[in-house]
């Protein structure tokens, strides 16, 4: 029974970890479009004079 949780646990651990990893850049990079669209609409809704 221990054994069954311990290895559980591990492949638990590795999937998870795997999954952080692969989905870290892609929410950085999400996260970069959405701050650079904002600033564009900010300097959009500014008039220039």
């Amino acid at each position: 029974m221990g054994h069954w949780r311990r290895s559980d646990g591990a492949i638990l651990w590795s999937r998870s970890n795997l999954i952080v990893r692969l989905e870290l850049p892609i929410a950085r990079q999400y996260e970069a479009q959405q701050n650079a669209a904002k600033e564009q609409k900010a300097r959009a809704s500014v008039p220039s004079f």
